[in-house]
């Protein structure tokens, strides 16, 4: 019976990926990310992709599978992209600073009663 992979992932030039004892550890130039990989879900790393084949055919394992192809995708993306949160403030009286790497936020005065 031959194995089904899901879709591969693409591994950039800038990232270095490895396999050990069913953990993949991701190398970029924004750091180390290592993710250990179910003990149902298959991988198969070439030079340039990486793939992942449930090891039955239940719905668990095929749902692990997907889930282990999407986690990988986020520490390939982590370690060469990074991760980037837009805010968009709309209205009046509200503001935002940036203070280094802390978000200072002046959302105004609000006063909420309860009644009980």
């Amino acid at each position: 019976m031959a194995k089904t992979f899901l879709k591969p992932i693409n591994i950039p030039s800038e990232v270095s990926l490895s396999c050990k004892d069913k953990s993949i550890s991701a190398k970029g130039k924004l750091g180390e990310l290592i993710l250990k990989v179910h003990t149902d879900v298959e991988l198969l790393i070439d030079d340039e992709k990486i793939s992942f084949s449930p090891s039955n055919k239940l719905p668990q394992t095929l749902a692990l599978t997907g889930t282990m192809r999407a986690l990988t995708k986020n520490i390939i993306e982590g370690v060469s992209v990074g991760f980037e949160r837009k805010l968009e403030i709309n209205g009046v009286g509200y503001r935002a600073k940036l203070s280094g790497n802390k978000l200072e936020l002046s959302l105004g005065f609000s006063l909420s009663l309860i009644h009980i």
